[in-house]
């Protein structure tokens, strides 16, 4: 329901709620978290398109660290560059499981990416990193 809310259609109000759903899933499993946010316009008002894609994948990406992770911290950076949003969500854990990278989450996550024309890269070799590029600032 909140993410088709547009009464809370501002940039600091997917913030405050990806710090919600944090603090909601990540601290009663013992995982530790940071959002970091650089250079943004916290008042930008956000397509309902774009809001609840990001927090999709957001979501998605803190799932899959709960499911197949053994972190103990989740890094999550949101910043502006040259015209462009770079969102990164890593974790310091190690994949549980080779399958954890085979299910339908990070296909899912594609595909949200895709609705909003950003680039989403995935790396497991030091725990588990999304990066999704968008191609506007927020």
């Amino acid at each position: 329901v909140w993410s088709v809310d547009s009464r809370k259609d501002r940039l600091e109000d997917l913030i405050e709620r990806m710090h919600e759903y944090a603090e909601e899933y990540l601290l009663p499993s013992g995982i530790d978290y940071d959002i970091k946010v650089e250079g943004i316009h916290l008042s930008k008002k956000l397509n309902l398109n774009c809001k609840r894609n990001i927090f999709l994948i957001y979501k998605e990406a803190i799932s899959n660290t709960l499911k197949h992770s053994d972190a103990t911290y989740v890094d999550i950076k949101i910043s502006n560059q040259k015209n462009r949003c770079h969102i990164t969500i890593q974790d310091n854990g190690k994949l549980k499981s080779v399958k954890a990278s085979l299910g339908q989450g990070l296909t899912n996550m594609k595909m949200r990416s895709e609705h909003i024309k950003a680039e989403l890269k995935f790396d497991f070799s030091n725990g588990f990193r999304i990066g999704l590029n968008l191609p506007y600032s927020l």
